[in-house]
């Protein structure tokens, strides 16, 4: 159900095969329609949380799914079966009964008390720093970090190694202290502007420096934000001794609690026409940690209330925007945008931010073009492309995604 999960997303319908592969078998299978691969997924996973521990009664350490991570795992299937997705005819549609795949299925996974959010206990700026330092640090702990896949090599080399860190952190250079980190991933100014100043989550989530050869911290200019890069996974955080430049043994976390509030908040808004009591507070409990307060503890300061928001669609807007500032970088935001059918709008508005910036500022990073801003195609990037090798492999029976 978890591969399956990745592949409907990713390439929209695909074979559906449910039995072990063995000789003489046909595997020149065609598509399968998504609806029904995703009403597999969700059967696999109904069926299998009942017989499923929790991962602190199995003492599992992550070595295989626990009944908290098929129920977040049930709740994302259910909210991408009923969001939109691009279809070969190149429409771009949700089912029309899309409402019924917005399932309450996270509330036993909440009142369960087996996961929550890790509180900050003095030592970092904040328990979100802690939950990715902990992750940087090879410690595991899976009351908020509820799924995680897990990479370890013992001499550093790319089997079973990660690159977190290191593809996806601060540029490192080579001859520091740290090790190298190549930092092949950005961000930028707009996405920075986001945050509120005092939420301590920003300046976890970006890093606005790089590090030198004598492993000093080397700002970046604003004007170079495009040089900015993801700051939740950093090898100048990491303890373990480095055994190859490239390669880490940091998990990727495939699911947090963070995000199931942030399902849950969004589920109540659309089953109840907007905001109700319980949404509210599921994303306060995200909002308190993120401003340094104990996050089961109601806070004046920070905790919003109904009356501040106008309707569905404005609580909508604003977990759209609470999504992207929590869950950055856990390569959740392009699957979901496309599940809003929002991915070719939110393009084009970064486009213009970038085309804005640079243009009206003299020689701020004039030279800097935003790639996906003129390359994109709605119609077509929604999906990946069918490798050209199963289409010929198949003899046709597998035909490519539109536009490809």
């Amino acid at each position: 159900a978890m591969c399956y999960l990745d592949l409907v997303r990713l390439w929209g319908d695909v074979p559906l095969k449910l039995d072990p592969s063995k000789d003489g078998d046909n595997f020149k299978l065609p598509k399968t329609d998504r609806n029904e691969v995703y009403a597999q997924i969700i059967t696999d996973l109904e069926e299998a949380i009942p017989g499923l521990l929790w991962c602190d009664d199995s003492n599992q350490k992550g070595e295989r799914l626990s009944k908290g991570a098929a129920m977040g795992l049930l709740a994302r299937a259910y909210l991408f079966r009923g969001g939109y997705s691009l279809y070969q005819d190149k429409s771009i549609k949700r089912p029309d009964n899309y409402k019924e795949y917005y399932q309450t299925v996270l509330n036993e996974l909440i009142s369960s008390g087996k996961h929550g959010l890790i509180d900050a206990d003095g030592t970092y700026s904040s328990g979100y720093e802690k939950n990715f330092r902990n992750m940087c640090e090879l410690k595991y702990d899976p009351f908020e970090n509820i799924c995680e896949i897990s990479f370890y090599n013992p001499t550093g080399q790319n089997a079973g190694a990660s690159n977190m860190g290191t593809y996806n952190g601060p540029e490192i250079n080579v001859n520091s202290i740290y090790g190298r980190a190549n930092s092949f991933i950005k961000t930028h100014k707009f996405f920075y502007e986001t945050f509120d100043e005092k939420d301590l989550r920003r300046d976890v989530a970006v890093a606005t420096f790089s590090i030198n050869a004598n492993s000093k911290i080397v700002e970046i200019a604003e004007k170079n934000s495009q040089n900015w890069s993801p700051g939740k996974w950093r090898r100048n955080w990491q303890t373990a001794a480095i055994k190859d430049n490239n390669n880490t043994d940091v998990n990727f976390p495939l699911l947090r609690y963070a995000d199931v509030l942030l399902m849950s908040a969004e589920v109540e808004n659309e089953l109840n026409d907007g905001p109700n009591d319980l949404a509210i507070e599921r994303v306060n409990q995200v909002r308190r940690r993120a401003f340094g307060k104990p996050y089961l503890t109601a806070n004046a300061d920070v905790d919003l209330k109904t009356s501040d928001f106008t309707g569905k669609d404005d609580f909508f807007n604003f977990i759209v925007a609470e999504r992207g500032r929590e869950l950055c970088f856990e390569g959740n935001r392009r699957l979901d945008l496309i599940r809003w059918n929002l991915l070719k709008e939110t393009i084009a508005t970064t486009s213009q931010n970038f085309l804005s910036y640079y243009n009206g500022q003299e020689g701020l990073g004039s030279n800097y073009t935003y790639a996906a801003g003129s390359r994109f195609v709605s119609g077509k990037h929604e999906l990946y492309p069918i490798p050209a090798r199963e289409v010929r492999e198949t003899l046709g029976s597998v035909s490519q995604n539109p536009g490809y």
